[in-house]
């Protein structure tokens, strides 16, 4: 089974990457940057196959709002069908077959942990491997493919497959997640209504005059960095 994808970029590689996972299939990616992978070369077997591709377009970023519509238009001149809402489509796909396989393995104890690769994921320290050793098994949110391939070689290198699964999840969708014990997240998207929400802050951020009642729609529990470790070493304040 095959699946399209378009056009390729980041965010493609990352929906394909999630189309992968929820149907075990092969992603053929579209990208105009290519004669040879372009819409133009592909139409003619789109149209005959009857297939409706998986547009990488992340509406709820708003970040490729622009490209995404020159995208639409393409595809519509062609009359070639898509998903057009592909993200929350895929997200939530992604989200059942993971509460099942999860289930499947009987894990009780797991914490889900974002991982958007920003700055290789440093101020996550070294929570998940505390976690593990803990007995508590720890479900990796990737926000990039970046990320998901260094964790997946975590995985792979310290066999810890039995206590570890990770999967490709944007941050704007992490409130479908909602089968584990807690998330911790980096990204300041929206928490997730149905678990605690811990939001762990960049070291380099400084929250010594946060308004935390202006951001209460974004995490439960905010994780700061000691005093010393603040901007222009700052007394805090934002809250542990």
């Amino acid at each position: 089974m095959k699946k399209y994808v378009y056009p390729k970029g980041i965010a493609g590689e990352l929906l394909g990457q999630m189309v992968s996972y929820v149907y075990d299939c092969e992603v053929c990616f579209i990208d105009d940057s290519c004669i040879d992978t372009s819409l133009e070369s592909f139409k003619h077997e789109l149209t005959a196959n009857g297939e409706t591709i998986f547009l990488a377009w992340d509406k709820r970023s708003t970040l490729n709002d622009s490209t995404a519509r020159i995208l639409i238009n393409k595809l519509n001149i062609y009359g070639i069908k898509y998903h057009y809402d592909s993200f929350f489509m895929i997200s939530k796909m992604t989200a059942n077959k993971l509460y099942n396989q999860i289930k499947s393995k009987k894990w009780d104890k797991v914490v889900a942990i974002e991982v958007s690769g920003m700055a290789n994921d440093k101020h996550i320290g070294f929570l998940d491997d505390c976690l593990m050793s803990n007995d508590i098994k720890i479900l990796y949110l990737c926000g990039t493919n970046l990320a998901y391939n260094r964790v997946i070689n975590k995985i792979k290198t310290n066999n810890l497959a039995e206590v570890a699964f990770a999967v490709c999840m944007p941050c704007y969708y992490l409130e479908l997640i909602d089968f584990v014990r807690c998330i911790t997240k980096v990204s300041w998207t929206y928490k997730n209504n149905y678990i605690p929400t811990i939001c762990i802050g960049h070291s380099l951020s400084d929250f010594s005059n946060i308004n935390l009642d202006l951001y209460s729609k974004n995490f439960d529990y905010l994780c700061i960095s000691g005093k010393c470790y603040m901007p222009n070493n700052s007394v805090g304040g934002g809250g542990i």
